[in-house]
């Protein structure tokens, strides 16, 4: 998860829509939710504020 959210800022990467549905796709498998501190601590570390927001809006939260 930590590696999906790090390419994310990387300049001219070109499939991001992709990157952003294998996060979805693992975060309902694994039954990851931003409720819980350790993960939300490793998506502000690696994705920053833009990619809570981004989870947040596709999740409903």
């Amino acid at each position: 998860m930590a590696l999906k959210l790090h390419v994310l800022h990387q300049e001219g990467r070109e499939d991001k829509a992709k990157d952003w549905s294998d996060i979805f796709v693992v975060m309902e498998a694994q039954g990851l939710s931003l409720d819980e501190q350790n993960f939300r601590d490793i998506v502000l570390k690696h994705g920053g504020e833009k990619a809570v927001q981004k989870i947040e809006d596709h999740f409903d939260c």
